[in-house]
């Protein structure tokens, strides 16, 4: 795993999403049989997590929309 490269990419994060994103990437490695997380899991999980994000930001916009 190359640290340098997660801290770039995760720049802002709470430590709470930190946690989410290693669980998530610990989650990916053991359903495809690693034993290990590998960097490919993180990027994976953190690309997920970053869409994920926008979608629900989206999807409140809308909402807050609909109620005024």
């Amino acid at each position: 795993m190359d640290l340098k490269q997660l801290a770039r990419r995760t720049v802002g994060m709470s430590g709470a999403e930190l946690e989410s994103l290693i669980n998530v990437a610990a989650m990916k490695a053991l359903a495809t049989g690693y034993l290990r997380i590998h960097n490919a899991h993180i990027l994976e999980s953190l690309d997920r997590i970053q869409i994920g994000s926008k979608r629900s930001r989206g999807n409140e916009r809308e909402v807050e929309r609909m109620t005024l």
